[in-house]
């Protein structure tokens, strides 16, 4: 894993250890969501949701956002850390379930909210309702979900599929809220 751009471009980042179930986003995905953002990034707040290694937040670091990590399991949460570390870089990371995060951290608000779970289809709806009730989106932000391309993600009464970009097996869909 590397950062592609930015201000740690070309820097190399630690990989989860083995045996371990991360899955880090690919190279070329992460290339095209920041291809996407370009300069929509810088000084905005995101939030790395089930954050792993940190490669999709660390990017957006890199590119002048400010940025949460959140992963709940104590080893992705270590790496991160140490990605930071090697990286001389500061940010918040913590340690927390997503959805435990986002109920409780509502005074946090964020323009871009990265989700990635490693669970069933039918927590990712739980988690978007509660990312567009708990107002952890600013107005006008967006949440990308990095899914499997098969999977189609569920729109509801608070919530929209703004696009979809399919890299492979896997794709990126916008969501935002409905007006």
């Amino acid at each position: 894993m590397r950062v592609i751009g930015g201000l740690y471009r070309g820097r190399r980042l630690l990989s989860p250890p083995r045996g371990k179930e991360i899955r880090p986003t690919s190279d070329r995905a992460k290339e095209a969501l920041f291809n996407i953002l370009q300069t929509k990034i810088i000084g905005y707040d995101f939030l790395d949701l089930f954050a792993g290694t940190g490669n999709v937040g660390i990017e957006a670091l890199s590119r002048g956002a400010r940025v949460v990590f959140v992963d709940g399991d104590p080893v992705s949460a270590g790496l991160i850390q140490d990605n930071l570390k090697l990286l001389s870089a500061n940010a918040r990371v913590v340690k927390s379930d997503a959805l435990t995060y986002i109920e409780t951290s509502a005074k946090d608000a964020f323009d871009y909210i990265f989700i990635d779970p490693p669970y069933n289809p039918e927590g990712r709806r739980e988690l978007l309702s509660a990312v567009f009730e708990s107002g952890v989106l600013r107005e006008g932000g967006l949440v990308i979900s990095e899914n499997a391309a098969s999977y189609a993600l569920p729109e509801s009464d608070g919530y929209e599929i703004a696009d979809i970009r399919k890299y492979g097996v896997n794709c990126l869909t916008f969501v935002k809220a409905k007006k």
